[in-house]
């Protein structure tokens, strides 16, 4: 049997069947630092994984803060944007009201120009029967 401990294979702790109570012994021994040695590299290894997870955490925070600042800008900007075609249908709304205004006004402005123009026309007529 191999002296160090660490050129025993698993088949060899495993299926010893040996009367030898120091064998046995330093078998449990052997055992006991492999669990040791197994336990520790999977400390190490599951405080890798925990590094990885907090790393992707974090990456995703920052993620999702940079899209919570660009989700608030763009409603700073469509706030903006709806005050603006507020104000501009007021404008457009006024400019509206004021040419139907301007319109009536011309109507009424052509209407008693033809009214005149109407008299004028019918005075001329009537003045040129008479002669």
């Amino acid at each position: 049997m191999a002296k160090d401990w660490k050129e025993l294979t698993t088949d060899e702790l495993l299926n010893f069947n040996g009367p030898e109570t120091a064998e046995i012994a330093r078998f449990e021994r052997i055992m006991q630092q492999r669990t040791a040695e197994s336990l520790r590299e999977f400390q190490s290894e599951l405080s890798n994984t925990a590094n990885h997870i907090n790393q992707s955490t974090d990456r995703i925070v920052g993620v999702g803060n940079r899209l919570i600042k660009t989700i608030e800008a763009q409603g700073g900007a469509q706030k903006k944007h709806q005050r603006s075609i507020v104000w501009l249908t007021v404008v457009i709304a006024v400019a509206t009201v004021a040419y139907v205004i301007i319109t009536w006004f011309s109507v009424q402005t052509m209407q008693e120009a033809n009214d005149i123009q109407r008299k004028s026309a019918n005075i001329e007529r009537s003045g040129n029967t008479k002669t």
